[in-house]
């Protein structure tokens, strides 16, 4: 269905998509950061996936550089060596890396937006 409807003197048609812009309010800007977020914390879970499928076996070289570069809060990793792989205590630590990565990612998506993009 598609209607024209008048807007603060602008006229738009109408779709579902247009309108849950609308209601969210979600600017382009905080999309891509919510977005880069999203991936930041997916970055961390693969990275912990892979090392609790893998018993926790040394990294080699390359991947450390790489797991280091996607997640720089994985080195907060370094301050929970007491913790026991496959713990509880385990997946909260990894989950507050999780969060802080993600916000790193976000904060890094925010300011692209506001100083790279420029409004269309």
């Amino acid at each position: 269905m598609l209607c024209i409807i008048r807007h603060y003197k602008f006229i738009y048609h109408w779709t579902p998509r247009t309108e849950a812009r609308r209601i969210l309010g979600v600017s382009p800007r905080k999309r891509l950061a919510y977005k880069l977020a999203v991936v930041g914390f997916g970055i961390v879970v693969a990275l912990f996936a892979y090392l609790d499928t893998t018993d926790y076996t040394p990294l080699p070289p390359a991947m450390i550089t790489v797991s280091l570069i996607l997640c720089p809060a994985a080195a907060l990793s370094a301050g929970f060596l007491d913790i026991q792989p496959h713990s509880a205590e385990a997946v909260f630590a990894w989950l507050v890396i999780a969060a802080i990565n993600g916000g790193l990612y976000g904060l890094i998506g925010y300011a692209v937006g506001k100083y790279i993009l420029r409004p269309a």
